[in-house]
């Protein structure tokens, strides 16, 4: 009984499908094939323009200020240590030169932090 049942509606969607209306058939229509007249095209050369710069006049020129002889301040680390804290004043206008050893690829942090 469940097999007829399934047999008629099997029966049932191809008929209906096949009965379903076509559309029309996609019209077709032809170009003829027309030249355009074609104008030759001109090209125009786009001009350089050549500029020439010159040494500016009437510019200060920087010097530097005169070279003292700098004492270099050595930061040693504890063994195994990773940083080292350097209480410091130095006076506005002027500077100070320290040196530690470090090894190829390691990274260096400077802070300064005000009194």
């Amino acid at each position: 009984m469940i097999k007829n049942r399934l047999f008629l509606i099997s029966l049932f969607f191809l008929v209906t499908a096949c009965s379903m209306p076509v559309s029309a058939p996609i019209q077709t229509t032809v170009i003829e094939k027309t030249t355009l007249p074609v104008e030759p095209i001109q090209f125009t050369p786009i001009p350089t323009i050549k500029v020439e710069v010159q040494a500016p006049t009437g510019f200060p020129t920087f010097t530097t200020p005169p070279t003292q002889a700098v004492q270099s301040n050595v930061i040693q680390f504890a063994a195994n240590g990773t940083y080292a804290d350097i209480t410091d004043v130095i006076s506005s206008g002027s500077s100070k030169a320290y040196s530690f050893n470090a090894s190829k690829g390691q990274i260096m942090s400077i802070s300064t932090l005000p009194q």
